[in-house]
């Protein structure tokens, strides 16, 4: 291993590694009452992914380095990687973050040191720190212990703006780079989690929905 761990992590993550946004519903019950209700939830993470024979082992000596520097890293095994080749078999690892202050101080170290994937690095820190400066005043418990958004509408444009910023440098700074097409509108994943979970509807165009009282 290079002394400089960063700039190794940040080729890593330019060829082997992704940075995922995903806006998603989250379905939660109560266990005294039983009773079921969704919440909207914005979910990142970070992680390279090889097959080679020493992944782990590698993964493994990232994640240490890593903790030095306040980064907390899962190492994983996802099963056999199959090569029509006919060579042996590999296992596939994967060296994942997804803690909200590790996610931030992993875009800190990488900043700068990326070449293929600067411009998505500086749009998903973007989005962990709205998260970690809005995301929680959004809402409240009410009395039955459900959190509930104080105001809907401003709840809705936070989390659209959260899937603008990721589809534009998706669209822009991603996909031209990349010769697959990669068909994926968290914008409109956002829309129909709000009507069909929430229970809200949204107007044909595309703009902000219609909010319930």
């Amino acid at each position: 291993m290079p002394l400089d761990y960063a700039s190794y992590i940040a080729g890593l993550f330019d060829g082997e590694g992704y940075f995922a946004v995903t806006i998603s519903p989250k379905k939660r019950k109560k266990k005294k009452t039983g009773e079921e209700y969704y919440s909207v939830v914005v979910y990142q993470r970070a992680q390279i992914s090889m097959t080679k024979e020493d992944a782990k082992t590698l993964f493994v000596e990232l994640k240490k380095w890593l903790s030095t520097q306040g980064i907390r890293a899962n190492v994983f095994s996802n099963g056999q990687s199959h090569f029509r080749n006919g060579n042996k078999n590999h296992q596939y690892y994967t060296l994942r973050i997804e803690s909200l202050p590790s996610i931030i101080k992993l875009c800190v170290l990488l900043n700068g040191k990326l070449r293929m994937k600067q411009a998505l690095l500086e749009s998903f820190e973007l989005i962990a720190r709205m998260r970690q400066e809005t995301g929680n005043s959004l809402w409240y418990w009410d009395e039955r212990h459900f959190p509930q958004y104080k105001n809907l509408q401003e709840a809705y444009e936070w989390f659209e703006q959260i899937a603008i910023i990721w589809d534009d440098v998706r669209e822009n700074e991603y996909e031209p780079k990349h010769s697959k097409k990669i068909n994926y509108d968290l914008r409109a994943k956002l829309q129909g989690i709000w009507n069909k979970k929430l229970g809200l509807t949204s107007s044909v165009d595309g703009m902000a929905p219609e909010f319930l009282q």
